[in-house]
């Protein structure tokens, strides 16, 4: 009965934390399309192309703690940077990403 209870409430957590990943996701993208200004379309794509090295970053850094056990200064930095966008900065980034490219493309 126990681990019927416990399997509850880590779903109810994991719901939440989903919840909270799309919120900040989609808050990213309305917060950019709202502050993007068609006659600024340079620094829009500078912030695509910064979000979009940042994403990549956080793939990299899940290929490379999932293939070495090795700890050099390069995954122990990557290991905190896979946390920190983890926990909501990948949310971010692509909302940016995704409410900056609308608005590039529909804002004139």
């Amino acid at each position: 009965m126990a681990a019927r209870n416990e399997s509850t409430v880590e779903a109810k957590t994991m719901r939440f934390l989903i919840f909270v990943w799309i919120t900040l996701a989609v808050a990213a993208a309305a917060s950019a399309w709202y502050a993007m200004v068609p006659s600024r379309r340079g620094p829009a794509r500078f912030w695509i192309g910064v979000c979009a090295v940042l994403l990549a970053a956080f793939a990299i850094s899940f290929v490379m703690l999932g293939a070495s056990t090795e700890k050099s200064l390069l995954s122990i930095s990557f290991y905190f940077l896979n946390w920190g966008m983890a926990a909501g900065g990948a949310a971010i980034c692509a909302g940016v990403i995704a409410g900056l490219s609308l608005a590039l493309a529909f804002k004139r």
